[in-house]
């Protein structure tokens, strides 16, 4: 239980899906910043400086693209945190 605690405290959700329930639908627009791994899920930044994690974000949008994504809160066993399930991205700058 104290391990559980301690890597929420490490990786806290972006303020942005705090109080998010699973389902809700939620559009964002920010930079692509990761590529995600085994532990987070892609990230991007919004320009408050916010960092949101979103799963489904299609790997040919590369790092540094900014990028309109929509979808629902989920939480993934593959992420730390919630995350946007992405449903449909579009790219509205490099």
């Amino acid at each position: 239980m104290a391990k559980m605690q301690d890597r929420q405290k490490q990786s806290p959700p972006a303020d942005r899906l705090a109080g998010k329930t699973v389902g809700e639908r939620l559009a964002v627009t920010g930079v692509r910043i990761s590529v995600g791994n085994a532990v987070e899920c892609t990230k991007i930044r919004m320009p408050t400086g916010e960092e949101v994690g979103v799963s489904y974000l299609a790997p040919t949008i590369a790092i540094g693209t900014t990028v309109k994504v929509s979808g629902v809160v989920a939480n993934m066993t593959t992420c730390l945190g919630p995350v946007i399930a992405v449903e449909t991205a579009e790219v509205v700058g490099q």
